[in-house]
């Protein structure tokens, strides 16, 4: 069975949404990225919070978020939107990441309270559940905010795919 990032990057290659530029060529790059970082998240926030039981949810929560939010950058940065480094960029995305943590683990936690108080399910779908929600919406905002602000290329400009 192949890992799912050569799966992933086969596919983008496949429909050719490797070189572009085009939004939906970069929104399947950010998914795909999306999807590897979620793993990394999700799977340190149920290991911390469930497995291992040392932290509580928000707290769990935290450090999922912040170790995917590091894969997710140094992805997005070089895969995604194929930008090189500069210290705006990085404060920009530290500044959009610390938002989005803040308003993440707050509905995070509203919507792990309010399924574990009103269903019958156990934590892990809960927690399942609780994060899908939290974290899809801040994707979408996330994708928005760096693409139209903060990897924008200038005016006048073409970013060229570079391996």
């Amino acid at each position: 069975m192949a890992d799912p990032i050569s799966t992933a990057w086969a596919a983008l290659r496949a429909a050719n949404l490797h070189k572009s530029d085009a939004l939906h060529a970069q929104a399947a790059r950010f998914g795909a990225t999306g999807a590897i970082s979620a793993g990394v998240d999700v799977t340190l926030t149920w290991l911390l919070q469930i497995g291992l039981g040392v932290l509580g949810q928000g707290w769990a929560r935290s450090v999922g978020y912040v170790a995917g939010t590091f894969v997710a950058y140094l992805l997005n940065r070089r895969f995604t939107f194929r930008a090189q480094f500069s210290k705006r960029r990085f404060v920009a995305v530290i500044a959009l990441y610390t938002l989005s943590w803040l308003a993440n683990v707050e509905l995070y936690h509203r919507i792990f309270v309010w399924l574990h108080e009103a269903t019958v399910l156990t934590e892990t779908p809960v927690l399942l559940i609780a994060y899908a929600i939290s974290q899809g919406l801040i994707t979408v905002v996330n994708f928005v905010v760096q693409r139209s602000v903060i990897f924008r290329p200038p005016r006048g400009t073409t970013t060229k795919f570079t391996s």
